[in-house]
């Protein structure tokens, strides 16, 4: 199949959702005009909506979809895109999987893989970060704005100063999910801060309880400030894991940019993952840092590297 074109494979294989319970394509596409009740329909009804079924026959034709502009602009600048990476990860079944659909209505079975955004419950207000991903950022601007401190960017917008107010709830359909762990390739997880989300471990610990963690590829970021000994050994359970840390630097510079957290704390615990993959338990367990790049922490990035 020709896949240079507005063809991908996320459709086809993906379940995606976005803070708040709402469904969406990918986290690269914008949303769509008219949007699909997640929360109404749950992820069985939703995987194959008709939304969706339309959307994977006008990519098999090779259209490129408005939702998926941003894909097209990297490509277009000679930069690889999501739309490029994931058509390459999918390799051994997108063709089945396309050939199945184009003879059922565009219908899927199921999704084999999940995004999930677990709501913005988070425990740090970081300067770089939004009310997307984390309700306190939220109250902090809200408080600013209602003072007349607010700044004229969308990401102020609406920013809600009440904390119980200005927490996006995850909205995953768990009936369904765990029905599907069976059939699931990979999980992948974004917060807010999954570690402090009830609903991280009730996804561990159905994937473990059921067994099916070992078939499943999982991966989740973290600003590592939250580390259990019960989450290390379930993670050890899953096939594969990757643990992305989000750390934008050492010292005062983390303490600054990501408060309440303090650095000492971070780094013992990111010491400790850092160790447990490398015993025979965790083997099966990739660490990785994620940095935000920004002005503040500019001059400081080559020294924290340097340590890390």
């Amino acid at each position: 199949m020709e896949k240079e074109n507005g063809f991908c494979a996320l459709p086809f294989v993906q379940y995606s959702t976005y803070n708040g319970g709402r469904y969406r394509l990918c986290c690269m596409a914008k949303e769509p005009e008219q949007l699909v009740d997640q929360e109404e329909l749950g992820i069985a009804g939703t995987w194959n909506h008709e939304y969706i079924k339309d959307v994977r026959k006008r990519m098999t034709s090779g259209e490129w979809l408005p939702e998926c502009v941003e894909c097209q602009h990297l490509e277009r600048n000679g930069i690889v895109s999501s739309r490029q990476w994931e058509n390459k990860q999918w390799t051994d079944v997108i063709d089945e999987v396309v050939a199945s659909a184009s003879v059922n209505e565009w219908e899927v079975p199921q999704p084999l893989q999940f995004d999930f955004r677990l709501g913005n419950l988070c425990n740090l207000q970081c300067q770089m970060c939004n009310k997307e991903a984390s309700h306190l950022v939220s109250v902090e601007r809200g408080a600013m704005v209602s003072k007349g401190l607010g700044s004229n960017h969308p990401d102020w917008y609406d920013n809600e100063a009440d904390k119980k107010k200005a927490i996006l709830q995850p909205g995953i359909d768990w009936t369904s999910f765990e029905e599907m762990l069976e059939g699931a390739r990979k999980i992948k997880i974004i917060g807010g801060e999954p570690t402090v989300a009830p609903d991280m471990f009730r996804l561990l610990d159905a994937a473990v309880k059921s067994g099916h963690a070992n078939h499943i590829e999982l991966s989740f970021y973290t600003n590592i400030t939250n580390m259990q000994d019960k989450w290390l050994d379930q993670l050890s359970k899953f096939e594969r894991v990757i643990v992305n840390c989000s750390l934008e630097g050492m010292g005062a510079m983390n303490d600054y940019l990501r408060p309440p957290s303090k650095w000492d704390s971070v780094w013992q615990k990111f010491d400790k993952l850092v160790k447990f993959s490398n015993t025979k338990q965790g083997k099966r367990i990739k660490v990785r840092v994620t940095t935000v790049n920004q002005i503040t922490n500019a001059l400081h990035i080559t020294d924290f590297w340097r340590f890390a």
